[in-house]
């Protein structure tokens, strides 16, 4: 039997963006562009039904976590018309930014010296530091289904698998951002990662930082949560994650035409 985390390895959108059609990811790629020039106003080249939106757009929210300042949420849809929001505007949306890409860039930098060789070694090491210099929670103050709150130290389950995300992917790891449906909730409850490690032939690693985090300063941070994707302890803590097919839909979109 396969197991529920088996997936694709890394395509060059992301790993949701290879289970768009091509004209979604024709869209995709349109509206990365526009958000990374912060252009907020996108004109798609025709008009996409509400589930192709939909679908675009939490590809987008969890394949690119580096678009943390856009409010996907309130997206607004008009026709072929996109316009999205932002959290933050003028000199404190730049602020945001400055602060967040230079967290990560310190992180990455400590890597070079610390992480290892090997691509195991590599992403034992962020799971040790994320684990170690995050604390579990939210706040106004340390916004935490993005990277920014993981990025300040506080987070919750999604900030923190979107901030391992985003900085496996610039260690040169394939991953994608799962979310699950944890001790039979009945709902998506849970976020945590899959990464595949190119120097073992592609194997797959599942990680829950979150469920790792450091209890205490003198405490170094459990690695339990640390393995294949057929392993027992993921039947153990009744994971059930999403097939690895579905794109999530934590937001959902419809044009204003078709209201």
């Amino acid at each position: 039997m396969s197991s529920p985390f088996s997936a694709l390895p890394w395509s060059k959108g992301g790993y949701y963006y290879a289970y768009l059609s091509s004209h979604e990811q024709e869209c995709y790629e349109l509206i990365y562009g526009k958000l990374m020039e912060d252009e907020f106003d996108v004109v798609l080249p025709r008009k996409p039904s509400s589930e192709e939106i939909t679908r675009i757009i939490n590809a987008l929210k969890y394949d690119k976590p580096e678009l943390f300042w856009v409010d996907f949420r309130h997206t607004h849809v008009e026709s072929t018309a996109l316009r999205f929001e932002a959290f933050y505007s003028g000199a404190t949306l730049e602020r945001c930014k400055k602060t967040t890409l230079n967290r990560m860039e310190s992180i990455l930098t400590r890597s070079k010296q610390a992480a290892g060789t090997t691509d195991r070694e590599r992403v034992c090491w962020l799971h040790d530091v994320i684990a170690a210099e995050t604390a579990y929670g939210s706040s106004s103050a340390s916004p935490s289904h993005d990277i920014r709150g993981a990025a300040g130290g506080t987070s919750v389950c999604e900030g923190i698998a979107l901030w391992f995300s985003a900085l496996g992917t610039r260690l040169g790891i394939p991953n994608r951002v799962v979310l699950a449906d944890c001790r039979n909730a009945g709902r998506l409850n849970h976020a945590f990662n899959q990464v595949w490690l190119p120097d073992e032939c592609y194997a797959a690693l599942c990680i829950d930082v979150t469920a790792d985090l450091r209890q205490d300063i003198l405490t170094p941070p459990s690695r339990l949560h640390i393995a294949p994707p057929d392993a027992a302890i993921w039947r153990e803590q009744e994971y059930a994650p999403l097939p690895p097919n579905q794109i999530p839909q934590v937001f959902s979109f419809h044009s204003k035409e078709n209201l």
